[in-house]
């Protein structure tokens, strides 16, 4: 359990600096996407705060998971993009999800 959490909790911060590092100087030009930016950020703090919750042995924190892990992908097909998961946000997903039995 504590192998998913703290996998949960490093790809959120990550995921959350690579959305700011990425989309604060996107952010500030003419066609400014900030959307973009706000769907990071989200899906970021989300992964983080299952982790914690995950660290906590609490079940909602793989619910928190799988939400931040739809965020992008609803996110990208709202803007017209094609959808594409995240290969470590998936990881972290699989692994809180398979530790489900021993949650409260």
């Amino acid at each position: 359990m504590r192998i998913a959490s703290t996998l949960a909790i490093v790809v959120g911060v990550l995921t959350l600096l690579v959305a700011l590092a990425a989309g604060l100087p996107q952010a500030t030009g003419e066609d400014s996407q900030l959307f973009t930016l706000l769907i990071g950020a989200v899906a970021g703090a989300g992964i983080a705060l299952g982790g914690a919750m995950l660290w906590r042995l609490q079940r909602a924190g793989v619910l928190v998971i799988v939400f931040a892990w739809a965020v992008p992908i609803v996110g990208a097909l709202i803007v017209g993009e094609p959808a594409r998961g995240n290969l470590l946000m998936t990881g972290a997903l699989l692994l809180a999800a398979a530790n489900w039995k021993h949650l409260r």
